[in-house]
């Protein structure tokens, strides 16, 4: 019930107050049904492809499920894109990549922080990429 009154009501909102909602909706999603999670993201970026708090959203809900493998193919995407963003959407880029590199960190071993310092020296090269 609380996903169809989200939905039905974010619309009469202002456009950020529902970029808002949309990303809580992916959490909340993410956390009863990461196939739903998935699918929505899915939907939702498909009309709004540069919303990078969308994609961390959608990676968040991935790692939170334990699908770490998927939330890097999302970080991945979102990221090699970020060279072509404008540049009031490019300042998020720094958000997407420390959640990319801290959940690098979290796993262990020489490859996740090797893949950690690849995400942060992308942000000062401009250009990612995916490893």
């Amino acid at each position: 019930m609380f996903r169809n009154i989200l939905m039905q009501t974010s619309k009469s909102f202002p456009k950020a107050f529902q970029q808002q909602l949309q990303i809580i909706n992916v959490f909340t999603e993410g956390r009863i049904d990461i196939a739903k999670a998935r699918d929505l993201s899915k939907t939702l970026l498909k009309s709004d492809s540069m919303n990078l708090h969308l994609w961390n959203a959608y990676a968040t809900a991935e790692r939170l499920n334990g699908n770490i493998k998927e939330a890097k193919k999302v970080y991945n995407t979102a990221l090699a894109m970020s060279a072509k963003l404008p540049t009031e959407v490019k300042e998020h880029v720094v958000i997407l990549s420390r959640a990319y590199a801290q959940m690098e960190l979290d796993s262990e071993g020489e490859d996740a922080r090797n893949g950690a310092l690849n995400i942060l020296a992308s942000l000062t090269e401009g250009n990612f990429t995916p490893h």
